[in-house]
């Protein structure tokens, strides 16, 4: 009986370390965030483990992490931002009335080839997957968000 005991608690906390590894490494977030939609402007930009920038509208305020290094670099605060459902790329109306078209999230390669990726979407959004592929040093940009 302690054997059978012993067996069904170590499977048990095998199967939760794998239910949470597949959790945490989906991109089951990054794929909802694509499908959604919105425009707003942005409020703040911040460094928490990370970039964070906030984007308020007129019904919310959504506090977003994991772009692409191409929209760091382009993205101020006062900017507005129009993105269109099933899109990685937004369009960013700056101060002046410029316009600037930007790839959005970053897609790492592991995502790209996850089973859960939809399969449309694979030779869209290249340079989302590009970390390397940049041209303006973000880093030292937004030093003084830190």
């Amino acid at each position: 009986m302690k054997v059978t005991k012993k067996i069904y608690i170590i499977a048990t906390i095998v199967v939760v370390i794998f239910l949470i590894i597949m959790h945490t490494s989906s991109p089951d977030t990054l794929i909802s965030e694509i499908k959604k939609p919105y425009k707003g402007y942005v409020s703040n930009i911040y460094y928490q483990r990370g970039y964070h920038i906030l984007i308020k509208n007129d019904i919310e305020e959504l506090d977003m992490i994991g772009f692409t290094r191409n929209f760091m670099c382009v993205i101020d605060m006062g900017d507005s931002i129009y993105k269109k459902a099933n899109e990685n790329y937004v369009t960013i109306v700056k101060p002046n009335n410029v316009l600037i078209k930007s790839s959005y999230l970053y897609i790492s390669p592991s995502y790209r080839n996850d089973w859960r990726w939809p399969r449309e979407w694979d030779d869209k959004w290249k340079e989302a997957s590009c970390d390397e592929c940049d041209t303006c040093t973000w880093n030292y940009r937004f030093e003084k968000y830190k």
